[in-house]
């Protein structure tokens, strides 16, 4: 793990100022350069592991039946690991063969297969064994988790989130705060860019913490935000919500499998996120909760199903409560072995190299890119990702068109057509993400090529 860390130091002094500056001489602006990045990627062989989808199957008219697709949709669904297949496979054939006996013998016995790969997703979150559950979707454990810490006493009932939240996020805790009798619209505090800005200043965040106080229930935050890509210091703002003696939540959705998280080191009350964005799963495939373990869940207000009681005694069907313990208690009934299955190849590659790799991989990839789209279409478009110190993105990029004659959407459009695979948000944002588990710097050198093309044709 030394030798590939030091690898990708190496390939940061090659990239040079691609990555910390946002600058390329002359000279690395060709396809060979991006080759000899590709050659020096310490990671990227784990390419091979998975399906990139065919631009004939993604675009009609399309004659070259061997040619991978640009695949960038990683933020929003991951490629496929060829190993899934067989997972799911093995899954259906215990069933098949077991019956009703797969659920406690054969490969992820039904009843289990949660619990036997959930110690995978442990470094990748930075938990403590006991501390994650695999279950539900990321916005059910939201909302469990959120009626278990939304807890409004006297002045002390608002939360805080950021300015343009995930939907699902800001629907959540609007009506969760409709839920406990109060008004969203003075109960909902949203922590907006400074005029003119798309991203949040570090300082201006924890200003709105210590403003609100002592009337602050809860912050629910991002550690990447899932629309410019921004990457926040998750510590201090953890720890500010605890000094004016608020909880304080994460929505991983877009940071795990993308950044090095420590939800058990910051301290982070609670967390939830999906498995299908950078962790590959399958589509709408189970999520995941974060409770640290110096919260008792015997304190918490929560809605209780019966896989949260404790295995030994689940089956007397008594109704005496017996939980098992921390956020397993939350599980409210049992897990689909299916969608687990989907899960095991994926994680067991996370765990070939530490987050941290993944991590600095995922900042040359995107340093890089946002190098080589300034040397080649230049001011036609405009970053929404900070994009000049690493520190604060990940593998995604965010931006925009900035000439009034060309709509964002028909570049988005025409980027598809060319078997490019990115998505497209309003107002006028393209976000692509430059994952390393499956992304090569040949990749984005082709993608700039057809944006460049795409933009001198308007």
């Amino acid at each position: 793990m030394r030798e590939v860390a030091s690898e990708i130091r190496k390939l940061e002094g090659l990239i040079g100022d691609a990555v910390h500056e946002g600058r390329v001489t002359a000279e690395n602006v060709t396809r060979d350069f991006a080759v000899k990045l590709d050659e020096a990627n310490p990671l990227g062989y784990l390419r091979q592991h998975f399906f990139i989808p065919k631009i004939k199957d993604l675009v009609e008219q399309f004659d070259d039946k061997r040619k991978d697709s640009i695949y960038f949709n990683g933020n929003s669904l991951g490629c496929q690991p060829k190993a899934t297949a067989s997972h799911v496979s093995s899954v259906l054939e215990n069933w098949k063969v077991k019956g009703m006996n797969c659920h406690f013998q054969g490969y992820l016995p039904a009843a289990l297969c949660d619990e036997k790969i959930q110690d995978l997703i442990l470094p990748l979150v930075g938990a403590k064994a006991g501390e994650v559950a695999l279950m539900n979707s990321l916005s059910v454990n939201l909302q469990l988790l959120l009626l278990a810490f939304y807890k409004p006493d006297g002045l002390r009932r608002k939360i805080i989130i950021e300015k343009h939240a995930f939907p699902s996020d800001y629907y959540l805790v609007a009506s969760r705060i409709q839920l406990a009798g109060f008004d969203p619209a003075d109960c909902l505090i949203e922590v907006t860019p400074k005029e003119g800005k798309n991203t949040l200043e570090h300082s201006h965040i924890l200003e709105a913490i210590r403003d609100v106080g002592d009337e602050l229930a809860l912050v629910l935050w991002p550690p990447v935000q899932y629309f410019t890509g921004q990457v926040f210091q998750m510590q201090e703002i953890i720890n500010t919500a605890h000094e004016v003696g608020a909880f304080c939540g994460l929505d991983c959705a877009h940071g795990v499998g993308n950044i090095e998280l420590k939800l058990h080191d910051w301290k982070a009350d609670f967390a939830v996120w999906c498995g299908y964005k950078y962790l590959n799963g399958s589509p709408g495939t189970v999520g995941g909760a974060f409770l640290h373990s110096s919260i008792d869940a015997n304190t918490l207000t929560k809605s209780r199903g019966w896989w949260g009681h404790k295995l030994d005694s689940r089956f007397k069907m008594d109704n005496n409560w017996e939980g098992s313990g921390g956020i397993s208690e939350f599980r409210l009934g049992n897990p689909p072995p299916v969608q687990m299955a989907t899960l095991v190849a994926p994680l067991e590659l996370f765990n070939k190299h530490p987050m941290v790799e993944f991590e600095a991989a995922g900042r040359n990839l995107s340093g890089y890119c946002i190098a080589l789209l300034k040397a080649t279409v230049g001011l036609q478009i405009r970053f929404i990702t900070p994009d000049k110190m690493i520190e604060d993105r990940g593998c995604q990029i965010s931006f925009t068109i900035t000439s009034k004659k060309t709509e964002p959407r028909a570049v988005f459009e025409q980027l598809r057509a060319r078997g490019v695979v990115c998505d497209f948000r309003e107002p006028g944002s393209i976000r692509l993400a430059t994952v390393p588990m499956y992304n090569k710097f040949t990749d984005i050198y082709d993608f700039a090529i057809i944006l460049k093309t795409i933009l001198e044709s308007h």
